[in-house]
Formats: C-alpha cells, structure tokens, sequence
C-alpha cells in the first residue's frame, strides 16, 4: 500500500485549480505519460508527474521601458492604453489591437481571432501586458502576449520566470500557477540517501531540491550540472538501479523459476531450417545456442539481444520460438508499429507455410469479429504465434499459455513495464531485440537484470552501405540523379531534422522539402510523414512507399522512419544536416537501406560551415560499418545522453536525469544500489522507509514486494 505521506503527491492534478477534464488530454501529452495498464487511473497525470517537468530557461523581462528604447526580441512588462481593435477582413490575417502610452505606440497581435481578445483589450481602458517585443517595418509588435492583466500593480507580472516545455493547448503561465499552487503542499519525505553522501556531494533535500528548480531566478540553479538537478537525477536513477537489484537478486535465489520445463525438442525448428532460402551466419548460431541454453533451463529468460538492422535477428527470435511451440505453449512477437508487423507476419507465414503451426496478425487495423475471433483463439489455444504491436499486451487480450515474448526495438517500455508481461503467462521467457548498439559498459548499467547476445556478423553476400558526405551545393545534381533512379522503380529516403521551419534554426524542415519535391517530381511520387501525424495518416504512406507497385518514390521523413519499416526498392537514403544527428542514430537510420544484395548508398547532405569536430564524426560514419565500434565513438565524443538520446533511446525516459551529463551519477547510483541491497537488514529503518517511498515515486513499488525493503 502507498505510504499515506505520498496520497498528494499522487493525486490527480485536476485538484489544482483552472485544470479540469478539458486539459487533462494536453497534460497527458506533455508529460509523456505512459502505461501498459488500461486502467484511466495509470495515465491520469499526477501531482508529481507535474512537480517532475522541469524548466529548461528563464524569462527575464524588462520592465516598464521606454518604448522607443525596446530592443526586437526583448521580453518587457508595459502599462498600455488600449486604442482601438483593427479587425481583419479574412480569418487568415491578424487581429491588431492599438495601444500606447506616455513613451510611443505599440500594436498586439493574435493570429487566431479568439473572443477573450475583446474582453482583455477593453478600448480606452489601462493595462499591463508582458511579452517579446518584434519589429516590423516602423511597428513595434507583441505576438500573442504571455500576460495580460487590468491589475496594475507593479508587481502583477513576474518580471524573472522559468519557461517550460509545452503542447498544444498549454501556456507557460497555465503550468507555472500550477506548479506554483502544488508546492505549497508537498511534504517533506524521509531521506533516502545515505548521509555521508548528501554531505560529501552537498546536495539538499528532494523538497528543497522540488522547490528551487521551479521558484530560482538562476538559470544555473537548474542547469543538468547543478547540485538541485544532480539529487532529483541520483534520485530517478537510484530508484531504477534498486529495481534491477532486486531483480539480479531474485534470479540469483532462483525465485524466477519457470512452472514447467520446456523440453528440447528441434522438429520444427529443423523443418523451418531446412525451408530457409540462406545459411545462418556464426554468430546467428552462436546466439540461437545462447538463447536455447536459457530455454531448456529451468529459470525465467531475459535477455537482450542487439544486432545491426538487416543482421538477422527476425530469424533467430523465429527459429527459438519453434521448440517453445513445439512444447504446446505460444509464442508472442511484438513490432514497433503495425507496419513492421504486417511485414513480419506475411514473411513469417510464408517461411513457416509447411509447419502447420497457427500464426495470427493483431494491430490496431483489425476490428470488429475478426478481432474477437483473435481473441478467442489465443484463449482456447488455437494461435500458436501471435505477430502485433503493443496491442497484444493489453488487459483483454488472454493467451491459454504463453511460454515466449520477442519484443522487437523495445524504445517503448521500461524496467516495469517489460517485466510486467511476465503476468501474461507462467513466467514466459522475453528476448527483446535492438538494432541501436549499445557499449557493453552502458548496457551492463542499464539492462543490468538481463543476459545480452550480439550478432556482429552480416548474412552473406550484403554489401557494406556505400556512405558520402556530400556538400548541400550539389542538391541540384543530386535531385537529377535521384529523377533517374525513380524512373527505375527505385525509391529514396530523404531525412530532414524539424518538421516545421524554426526560428532559432537555420534547417530545412520536411514540409518545406515535401513541397518542393512535390513541384519538382510530382505531388503523386513524394510522400511526407513525421510524427505530428496520426496514425493511420502514417500507415498509408508507409504502406505505399514499401509496396514496390506503390506511386510514393521518395519519402520525406523525420527520424519517425529509424525503426518500423523495411522497403526492398529503397537503395538510397539522403540525410540532411546529418550534424544536427547522433552517429548512432545515423547508423540506424542508414540502416534503412542496404537490406538486400543490391549496392545500396547513403548521402550526408551537410552546408559549409560545420565544425570541425562535427565533420570528423560524418567521417566516422562513412569509414565505418560496425555499429558497436561506432556507438563506442559517439560515446567518446558526445557522452552517453547523446548516445541514447533522451526521447528516442530504447531505455527507461528519464524525467530528469540525462545520461549525457549525469553517466558517472549513474554508475554510482548502480554501485550504491548493490551495497544497499546486500546490507538491507543493516539500514536505519527511517532511511528503508525512504527507500520504499522512492521507489513509489518512480511507480517501480511492485519490486518493493520482491524484496527485503517490504
């Protein structure tokens, strides 16, 4: 049961005030909320989820200038009276407001016409406004004003405030007040770490730490490096690192046993080695040994196996499978998305046609009494391989005995979410598979709870990727060597960092380059996807641009096409500002191509200008086509947070701590998780209340009834 001294901290955040049902969707968004539970409670955001979402700048106005002073893109606090309301003849134009004081004039803006503006800018009346003053022309602008007040008092408007990230239908000021109301409430909680520590490192108390990243008018005070953000992220890390002790400790006590043995048998598999149209490399077969060994053992299997994509991995995680179907149990396999699936279910079916096992497909697309007759089957026994998304692992979905789960880029899920699919089945086995090369030191720390296979080792006759670095000059000799390629039915990915133009960077974002490839080759040949869109929008696209029949030639996309599609035509993959990526993530995205025995090419479109150091790391990726040598480069020149990324790794996403400043955090979060668990019956129990109490904080409490903490 939750210790009582957290009921706030986990209350829904609609208790706060202005945030009702109508918000709740905005914040689920924004707080990257996640679950595998189906239950409403486990996605509603919580106090703490909120007190968790950090600042990243200040806001630091001037205030009360002179307005002929006011620099473009100064933050201000101004006394105004409103003028007059300039309304716009079309929707598409902005609405004006007018406004002056005793220094100038000053015109408001909003793009979107909304009724509030003619009750906060009532004419003839005084008020007080804040926000980033922009010159057009002669005419000092405020786009859409952060603050606007008829109370003013001089100390109406902060003039230092921290600026959050945001979505859609949230404001700055809207998670500001509350998280201003929420720390006015929060406890302090028992202290987890051990004294010695807190001193030695200085570090203050989690609520002292709560309080000063959202109320400090010092950017420094929440920079990643500061000694506030260093105690929440040994925190965040020291929770997980207790969850994976605990679980190394139950494997070691052998309290992960299986309930049944399965026996080894190899009927099937060798019928489906027989019908393959390859030979299996070594290390294919060194890790179908690895896999079996932990099979046929009578203890519950975790083990993460990491190969280059196009390596073989599908292969392998198929063939263990067969035993494990052979011994009447079922086996589950999880895609990224319902594309890869589909991919994978149709090359499964076809490979495994003369078994006369049972294979089902399960995503999102598959309704109705399809869907219920899926269901059905997988209870009664009838499905022996069941190929889908995350769908697979909801609450209604019941297998009659799940014996192994394959989650393929498991970029998803995190320590609790992956162990919680042991409660499908009698303690399955799970092999999780990873095209993102991981350095063996990084994996150790952070799949610490699981064995690891590699398959280094490319299947035979793939030729390396052909990589050039290619200055952004020569787009115009590109493009035409691209329109004779299309018009051999070959198709071409093309990469762009943003979606949208920025203002900040100077990119080329993928709307911008769809429209003018859409001028250039034909609206009908180019396809645009990034992952503003939805779902089915996304599907469609990637299904044309896969199908080797289908109109789509080039597809413009972000990094939403790093995992989750595989298209036999594609043989060139063009990267823009390949800078702006990590070279792991270049890797994968290269990846992408080179998937069959056809030369295969991938093109670093970068513009003058770059560093120095930058173009040492395009070189690395041309020169180089191992991805383990290569995640151990990018590990040396950008740190393990660059690395894995923060919201694209296939690891837990933290929500505050960032492996590329805080990895030595990390491994003494690791060491110190060990020493408390071997000593726990030795803790002052006020500091194992702590323990339980942070790992409640984290949502990782159910580890706290494996172990000696309960």
């Amino acid at each position: 049961m939750r210790p009582i001294i957290l009921n706030y901290l986990f209350s829904p955040i609609t208790i706060l005030k202005g945030l009702g049902d109508k918000t709740l969707k905005c914040y689920e968004k924004l707080l990257n909320l996640k679950s595998l539970e189906e239950s409403v409670d486990a996605k509603t955001p919580k106090i703490v989820d909120l007190l968790y979402h950090k600042p990243y700048d200040l806001s630091v106005r001037r205030k009360f200038p002179n307005i002929f002073d006011i620099k473009n893109g100064e933050s201000i606090i101004l006394k105004l009276i409103v003028d007059k309301h300039v309304v716009p003849f079309k929707n598409t134009q902005p609405y004006k407001i007018v406004c002056h004081n005793e220094t100038g004039f000053i015109t408001i803006v909003y793009f979107q016409y909304k009724e509030f503006v003619k009750r906060a800018f009532p004419e003839n009346k005084e008020i007080m406004l804040s926000g980033k003053a922009e010159v057009f022309g002669r005419e000092l602008h405020i786009t859409h004003p952060d603050y606007i007040t008829s109370k003013i008092a001089d100390n109406s408007i902060p003039v230092v405030e921290q600026i959050y990230p945001l979505t859609k239908g949230i404001t700055n000021k809207g998670v500001k007040t509350s998280i201003n109301e929420a720390l006015k409430k929060i406890d302090d909680l028992p202290e987890w770490i051990d004294q010695e520590l807190v001193k030695k490192e200085k570090w203050p108390s989690w609520k002292d730490a709560i309080n000063k990243i959202h109320t400090s008018e010092k950017i420094k005070d929440f920079d990643p490096e500061s000694k506030y953000i260093q105690r929440l992220a040994y925190d965040e890390l020291l929770a997980y690192q207790l969850a994976l002790g605990i679980i190394r400790n139950k494997k070691k006590k052998g309290l992960n046993k299986k309930q049944q043995a399965i026996e080894k048998k190899n009927g099937l598999k060798d019928l489906l080695l027989a019908s393959l149209p390859f030979q299996l490399t070594q290390d294919q077969e060194k890790v179908i040994s690895e896999i079996e060994n932990d099979i046929f053992s009578d203890k519950h299997m975790v083990r993460l196996l990491q190969g280059d994509v196009g390596s073989g991995k599908t292969v392998v995680a198929l063939l263990t499978a067969m035993s494990v179907i052979e011994n009447k149990y079922q086996a589950a396999f999880m895609a990224p998305t319902s594309i890869l699936a589909a991919q994978h279910y149709v090359w499964i079916s076809e490979v495994c046609k003369d078994l006369k096992i049972n294979i089902a497909l399960l995503t999102g697309k598959i309704k109705g009494k399809q869907r219920e007759k899926i269901f059905e089957d997988l209870k009664s026994g009838k499905i022996d391989l069941l190929i889908g998304t995350h769908a697979i692992f909801q609450e209604n979905v019941e297998f009659k005995k799940l014996g192994y789960v394959v989650i393929d880029e498991q970029h998803r899920f995190g320590v609790a979410q992956r162990m919680s699919l042991v409660k499908k089945g009698e303690s399955p086995d799970i092999l999780i598979m990873t095209a993102t090369p991981i350095p063996r030191t990084l994996a150790l720390t952070i799949y610490g709870d699981m064995n690891v296979s590699c398959i280094k080792e490319k299947p035979q006759n793939r030729k390396n990727i052909e990589t050039r670095i290619i200055l952004k000059e020569k787009l115009t000799s590109l493009t035409q060597r691209i329109s004779e390629i299309i018009k051999q039915n070959k198709k071409v990915y093309w990469v762009c960092p943003l979606v949208e133009e920025s203002e900040i960077l100077n990119l080329m974002p993928v709307k911008t380059r769809y429209e003018e490839f859409s001028k250039l080759f034909g609206q009908d040949k180019v396809g645009l996807i990034h992952g503003k869109m939805k779902e089915n929008e996304k599907n469609k696209i990637m299904e044309n641009f896969a199908d080797s029949e289908g109109s789509i030639k080039i597809l413009i996309a972000t990094t939403v096409i790093e995992v989750g599609i595989d298209c036999p035509n594609a043989n060139i993959m063009i990267i823009e500002h390949p800078e702006r990526f990590g070279l792991s993530q270049l890797h994968q995205l290269r990846g992408r191509v080179g998937r069959r025995e056809e030369q295969s090419f991938c093109i670093l479109l970068y513009e003058n200008g770059i560093s120095q150091t930058s173009y040492k790391r395009l070189q690395i990726i041309k020169n180089n086509h191992d991805g383990f040598y290569i995640a151990e480069q990018d590990l040396k020149l950008r740190g393990s947070g660059e690395v894995l990324g923060n919201k694209q790794s296939g690891f837990t996403e933290y929500k505050i701590a960032n492996l590329y400043v805080h990895y030595d955090l990390l491994y003494k979060a690791s060491q110190n998780a060990m020493i408390l668990l071997k000593n726990v019956i030795h803790i002052p129990e006020k500091q194992r209340d702590g323990l339980r109490i942070l790992l409640y904080l984290f949502n990782l409490d159910t580890y706290i009834r494996s172990s000696l903490l309960e």
